[in-house]
Formats: structure tokens, C-alpha cells, sequence
């Protein structure tokens, strides 16, 4: 089951809402980039993951005082190859490059970290 989608033409996570672990989006596209070179040679993996890891401390500290919905998105969601920043969503959901929708990562627990 393709839990985050490729991107589309215009270099962005289709619009909508895609809801996965930390495990999960580690190992999507987002952060380990495509086969395709369509929109990128030189795909910044390992500060793609460095975001991820600073964004699950910043969430876990969240779901532990009842936060429960955390989502993300910015320059994270585009087919750039250093991402400005992994943030969380503006209301409007559109690129700030184009003015497309764009789709929203929506990061949820996974089971090895229910307890916590």
C-alpha cells in the first residue's frame, strides 16, 4: 500500500492528507527521494532525515501533554532537493513556489510508541 504518494507534475505531495509513522515517512520518498530524476540530482537525504528527527522530538513531547493531531508540511512536501524547513501546515495548503495545492503529512503514533 503506497502510504505517501509521488509527486506530481508541479513537484508536490498531491493534496490531501497523508497519515503515517516516523518509521514510515523515513523510508517515503519525501525523505529517501525517487528513482525518477524528474525534479532532483542531488536529493539532500540526510538533511531530509535530520528534519524528521527534530520533528519526532518536537511531536512525541506534544502527544505526551494530549496533543494528538500533529501534521507537517513546508518546503518539506516539494520535490526540492534541501527543503527550507519541515513545518507545520498553514490553513491554506498551497505552495508558496506556485500557489498549487499541496498534500499534508499527518504524523500518527506508531505502536512500539503507544505507551508513551
Amino acid at each position: 500500500m503506497l502510504l505517501i504518494p509521488p509527486f506530481n507534475s508541479d513537484g508536490l505531495l498531491p493534496p490531501g492528507d497523508y497519515a503515517v509513522t516516523f518509521d514510515q515517512l523515513r523510508k517515503s520518498a519525501l525523505v529517501m527521494g525517487t528513482t525518477s530524476r524528474k525534479f532532483s540530482s542531488n536529493w539532500d537525504v540526510q538533511w531530509r532525515h535530520q528534519l524528521v528527527s527534530n520533528l519526532e522530538i518536537l511531536t512525541r513531547q506534544l502527544w505526551h501533554i494530549g496533543i494528538s493531531d500533529v501534521f507537517a508540511d513546508g518546503s518539506f512536501a516539494e520535490a526540492k532537493d534541501h527543503p527550507n524547513e519541515l513545518e507545520f501546515p498553514s490553513a491554506f495548503r498551497q505552495s508558496r513556489s506556485n500557489g498549487a495545492p499541496r498534500g499534508i503529512i499527518k504524523l500518527r503514533k506508531d505502536s512500539s510508541h503507544d505507551s508513551n
